[in-house]
């Protein structure tokens, strides 16, 4: 890559002109600008938040849900999970977060390098600069300016690769750098006036009395001079005349307005405000009088506010299959590009918020305190019904057979109950993956290779899936812990009656689909 140029310093005109150009399709000065904007604290804070918090998100490279060759995609899968750092490193990630944010999109060059070891080409993806970048009008298109002259970054140019997150036609429209640019000038001016004013106005001078008649005194220079140590001696003489009237004696000057200093702090709290709302959605600091400073029930907020933000970057980090993983397919395993992007692995930054165990157990025992009190006023309540809303796991009365459900075997009819009003966000619908697991698993049933120990019940639940009928929140919680128990099915021969129950159950796609679920619904009951 070329060497980045700087401009150590931008006033109002050149920010204003910089702008102008980025929204002309002219990256140059508007990346510059980019840069700079880190040297401000209010930008670089916001920034390395957001980076820090996509990039440690857990990540895990998954089978695809639609693959035509389950074996061969769980092969690549797990050959990818050790491939990934060095595709993508967290570096390389940071910066595509970086100017995805502050520009509204990133460009990577791919770079190819033979293994020796395997015959295999490997990948790396490399973030550039976007000041040696400029929209071309004509083409529709970024163009990269290079040693070796411009490159255009299309789609089938094997060599570049350009990361979007939200719009698509103009990206660079969306970038942070368009609304901030002008808020961290306010800063930087807020906080040097307030320093000046600091310096000037925080440590007020002192002024000194001297009789007039001894103005070249020895003893006034004495006294002027214990009057220049008072910073390190706290005590110092001041000679009185005989008759007790002061001879010499000093006076502070104070400044008469002792809160001006507010006009440097308050806006620079509203300016820094402001710019952590653009960049995550909602600012960083707490907001009085929303259940305290610092308070649990205020955190619960900020991370709800920027979940959608958190959300949006993960899978902007995901996109890397299209631009890494499925051209690494068409090079090393198949030149067909469907077929390479049918078998091509899942990386995955998963977005999803924790449960907040503390939280989960003072619910569930405030629950438990409420069904005694309910029972004790002669109330029937369904107590172990309500263990299983929650996914606690109890303790089955007698073995199972090979796909029932310890908790849970009620038929079909029982869980059909209306979905609670606080689950109104969450989308039961199966995607693509799991329906797809579950008209296979169908398949293989009705050609008799499913066993005698399938439940009726898991066939009738996997036809509605396979038709793409919403699961219930009690049939989620049931997959997540048949999942929980049942994994090891995932690796077992494909004409066994293990796999063909994990198929039923919704495969891969299922494991990880009836999880999410579970932590949305989790997350919901908590809110509540």
């Amino acid at each position: 890559m070329r060497q980045v140029p700087t401009l150590s310093v931008w006033d109002a005109e050149d920010v204003l002109a910089a702008l102008q150009a980025h929204a002309a399709g002219n990256f140059r000065a508007s990346a510059l600008l980019a840069d700079y904007l880190g040297q401000s604290d209010a930008v670089a804070g916001v920034l390395d938040t957001l980076r820090r918090s996509v990039v440690g998100l857990p990540f895990d490279v998954t089978v695809p849900a639609d693959t035509p060759d389950p074996t061969r995609s769980a092969a690549l899968a797990r050959d990818w999970r050790r491939r990934w750092p060095h595709t993508l490193s967290r570096g390389a990630a940071g910066e595509i977060l970086k100017w995805s944010c502050l520009m509204g999109f990133a460009v990577c060059e791919r770079v190819w390098r033979l293994d020796p070891r395997t015959g295999l080409w490997d990948v790396r993806l490399k973030p550039w600069h976007p000041t040696f970048m400029r929209w071309d009008w004509q083409r529709g298109c970024v163009v990269v300016s290079t040693q070796e002259g411009e490159e255009y970054v299309t789609t089938d140019n094997p060599k570049w690769c350009l990361f979007t997150d939200i719009e698509e036609s103009r990206p660079w429209m969306s970038g942070a750098v368009r609304p901030i640019g002008i808020l961290a000038l306010i800063v930087w001016w807020l906080d040097r006036d307030g320093a000046r004013w600091s310096e000037k106005h925080a440590l007020p001078p002192l002024g000194a009395k001297v009789p007039m008649e001894q103005s070249e005194d020895p003893r006034t220079d004495r006294f002027l001079s214990d009057l220049e140590d008072l910073g390190t001696e706290p005590i110092m003489r001041l000679p009185q005349g005989s008759n007790g009237a002061a001879s010499f004696d000093i006076e502070w000057k104070e400044l008469k307005n002792a809160t001006a200093w507010q006009g440097f702090l308050e806006p620079g709290r509203d300016v820094r405000s402001r710019i952590a709302t653009v960049m995550l959605g909602q600012p960083l600091t707490t907001t009085a009088g929303v259940g305290g400073s610092g308070s649990y029930a205020l955190g619960r907020v900020h991370a709800s506010v920027r979940q959608d933000v958190m959300e949006s970057y993960a899978a902007l980090l995901g996109t890397a299959r299209a631009h890494a993983i499925v051209p690494w397919m068409t090079v090393n395993e198949t030149p067909d590009r469907r077929l390479a992007d049918a078998l091509a692995p899942v990386p995955v930054y998963d977005a999803a918020p924790p449960a907040d165990a503390k939280a989960d157990a003072e619910a569930s025992r405030a629950e438990a305190d409420a069904v005694r009190a309910w029972e004790d006023a002669g109330v029937p309540v369904d107590a172990v019904a309500l263990a299983k809303a929650r996914g606690l796991p109890l303790r089955p009365p007698d073995p199972a057979p090979l796909d029932a459900d310890p908790i849970d075997d009620a038929p079909l009819a029982t869980v059909e109950r209306a979905v609670p009003n606080r689950y109104g966000h969450i989308n039961f619908r199966p995607p693509q993956g799991v329906r797809a697991a579950c008209k296979r698993g169908i398949e293989l049933h009705e050609a008799g290779l499913s066993g005698d120990g399938l439940q009726p019940d898991t066939v009738a639940w996997a036809r509605r899936l396979a038709r793409g009928e919403n699961v219930s929140p009690e049939k989620a919680r049931k997959m997540a812990r048949w999942f929980g128990r049942n994994r090891r099915f995932a690796d077992a021969p494909k004409d066994s009656p293990a796999w063909v129950s994990f198929c039923l159950w919704g495969g891969h796609a299922g494991d990880a689909w009836s999880s999410k679920l579970v932590r949305q619904m989790n997350a919901a009951d908590n809110a509540t």
